[in-house]
């Protein structure tokens, strides 16, 4: 099992467009499941997460999906109260995850990967 924390910091009415960029889940390699779990400190933050393999594209979290708001700054995710979902991921997947900000502000993904 690969547990990943990603922390991220969007100015406003910024973006980000892949922040597993460059990190061990970005493709994933056997097939497996993936969890995810986000939090913002403030509100307004939406993300996308697409799957690409080969020439087919999926996706997983449509663009604009909101980002729950943290019970507390710095804190979370929480694992019983801010799961987005769950897929199977075939090996070979290339996974994108976009975030666009409303407000300068910290936010946090948790990613679970099981083989």
């Amino acid at each position: 099992m690969i547990v990943q924390r990603t922390a991220y910091t969007v100015p406003a009415a910024g973006s980000i467009a892949n922040l597993l960029s460059g990190t061990a889940i970005e493709f994933i390699t056997r097939a497996s499941s993936l969890k995810v779990f986000a939090v913002a400190d403030t509100a307004g933050d939406t993300f996308g997460l697409t799957m690409t393999m080969g020439g087919d594209s999926r996706v997983l979290v449509p663009a604009g999906s909101t980002i729950n708001v943290a019970a507390a700054a710095g804190q979370g995710p929480k694992m019983d109260e801010d799961f987005v979902s769950e897929w199977g991921i075939p090996a070979g997947a290339h996974l994108v995850l976009s975030i666009t900000g409303a407000s300068t502000h910290v936010g946090r993904f948790a990613f679970e990967v099981n083989p």
